[in-house]
């Protein structure tokens, strides 16, 4: 963390689990493990707090599956420029294979993230052949952004909890 922003690594540490402690998922449960949050060097924090996942039939192809699963998603900002959310622009990997969101008028809108505050967003996926017991990583890639550059921040690797 750079001294710069004014917080060290242990109250960046503390103002993350304060926020995931006052998460409210909605009914969502949390992932059966999770790597826990992503820091970047700029100070913006990346974070899976509860997940959705179902596999169902698919029906356009007898004897597949489909993945179904909603991820409760939160960045924070101690940066001192705003930080660009793009929630559609997040990929899931899932082994070999990556899947983009559900397009929705909400995954299209970009939400500024002020320092400070956090926003919680969720993202929607739906793939073909994937399951909900596989380890999975929520990858940012350009959905995070400051002043236009992509922030560079680690995905965040976790497995959901099946059947919610």
């Amino acid at each position: 963390m750079d001294a710069k922003i004014g917080a060290t690594p242990g109250a960046i540490k503390r103002w993350f689990l304060t926020l995931l402690a006052a998460a409210s998922c909605g009914g969502m449960l949390p992932p059966a493990r999770n790597s826990g949050a992503a820091f970047s060097e700029e100070g913006v924090v990346l974070a899976v707090t509860g997940q959705n996942c179902r596999q169902e039939r698919d029906p356009k192809r007898p004897g597949k599956t489909l993945l179904d699963a909603t991820f409760a998603v939160e960045v924070g900002s101690s940066t001192p420029a705003p930080v660009a959310v793009h929630p559609g622009r997040f990929v899931l990997d899932v082994s070999d294979r990556s899947a983009l969101p559900t397009p929705s008028r909400e995954q299209a809108e970009t939400t500024e993230v002020e320092t400070g505050t956090t926003f919680r967003f969720l993202i929607h996926f739906v793939a073909a052949g994937l399951g909900c017991s596989q380890e999975m990583r929520l990858t940012p890639g350009s959905a995070l952004e400051i002043r236009g550059q992509p922030v560079k921040i680690d995905s965040v690797r976790f497995v959901p909890s099946e059947g919610h």
